[in-house]
């Protein structure tokens, strides 16, 4: 009785003979009311709907394997969104009778398998993309922003930070919590990502691959944040280095949220008492001892104690190990050396 009409309306909105078998139309009519509801299959019996969710077939459905559904109706289980009931539906269908949800678009987004930036125009209906093609004409800068929105979207832990990158941008933080009357703000990673569009963003142009990224000069780029009397300063009170009074130059090792440590050679700090310090005493470093052949004997925050204590129990093992070496019975009154006992009389 009364559907008849309505059934007629719908028959004349879609342009639909009334005798046409259910199957013809019941697709079309279900896209025509809830287009955001047609799904494209994406694998096996999962499909991409076009208003965003993604919703899975159950198996042993009759449906398996068509390429295109609209869907009557959705269900929210365990593992997600499924589909409960649904109508197959081809692409001319969809460009017959729901013509106003078919666009292009532009798109410029991150390609998480080629690991780069994708420009390309997409034909898509709803939020599904339907045909792809490569686009060539986008600026540099557009890149660099993709570039540079995926790089925060990763966190600070996925920089390419080579050691020397790493050690400076530990020395700034260090900076930032014993040289804050110097000039020097607290480092906090998230902030620095927070603000990177000022200050990482100039770097990115003309890049557009992750491995690019490593290729850049980290150093550099964390020291256009510092004017020149801060850079300076940083080289003078947390040094990369310090030379010893053998005339050594020691590189440091700057460690997160500890004291930084200095490898050194046993030998070369006869004649010391005090462990060295930096940023005027308020950074003690942590003395690595090294045999003559570089390896850990100890590790101590007090030289004067290392002397007077197990530095008998070292020198009694490694003077039968490294013979040609001095293993003086007063150390902290010994000069320091580099050399061997034979180089040393030369």
């Amino acid at each position: 009785g009364r559907l008849k009409p309505a059934a007629r309306r719908w028959f004349k909105r879609l342009k639909q003979d009334e005798s046409a078998p259910a199957g013809q139309y019941l697709g079309p009519l279900l896209a025509n009311a809830r287009s955001e509801w047609v799904g494209l299959l994406r694998q096996q019996s999962r499909y991409g709907l076009a208003g965003g969710l993604s919703a899975d077939l159950p198996q042993g459905s009759p449906l398996l394997g068509k390429p295109m559904l609209a869907m009557a109706a959705l269900g929210r289980g365990d593992r997600g969104v499924f589909i409960q009931a649904a109508e197959p539906v081809s692409l001319e269908q969809l460009q017959q009778f729901v013509p106003e949800r078919f666009g292009e678009r532009e798109q410029l987004e991150w390609d998480n398998d080629a690991n780069r930036v994708r420009a390309e125009r997409q034909w898509c209906f709803g939020g599904l993309i339907l045909q792809r093609s490569p686009l060539s004409k986008i600026s540099p800068e557009q890149r660099a922003r993709c570039l540079l929105e995926e790089l925060v979207r990763r966190g600070w832990s996925a920089l390419p930070l080579d050691e020397a990158s790493q050690q400076y941008w530990l020395r700034l933080k260090l900076a930032g919590q014993k040289l804050a009357d110097c000039g020097f703000e607290p480092c906090d990673e998230s902030r620095w990502l927070a603000e990177a569009e000022y200050w990482l963003l100039p770097y990115l142009t003309g890049l557009g691959r992750w491995e690019e990224l490593s290729r850049l000069d980290w150093v550099g780029i964390f020291k256009s944040r510092l004017d020149w009397s801060q850079r300076q300063l940083l080289d003078t009170l947390l040094p990369a280095a310090i030379e010893l009074a053998t005339g050594t130059r020691v590189s440091l090792r700057y460690r997160e949220d500890e004291d930084p440590v200095l490898p050194v050679r046993l030998q070369e700090m006869f004649g010391q008492s005090a462990t060295p310090e930096l940023a005027r005493g308020r950074v003690a470093l942590v003395l690595e001892l090294l045999s003559p052949a570089r390896r850990p004997l100890q590790i101590t925050r007090d030289l004067a104690a290392f002397w007077a204590g197990s530095y008998l129990d070292v020198k009694k093992e490694m003077k039968g190990r490294y013979p040609k070496h001095v293993w003086p019975d007063d150390p902290a009154n010994t000069a320091p050396t580099r050399h061997t006992k034979r180089h040393m009389k030369h």
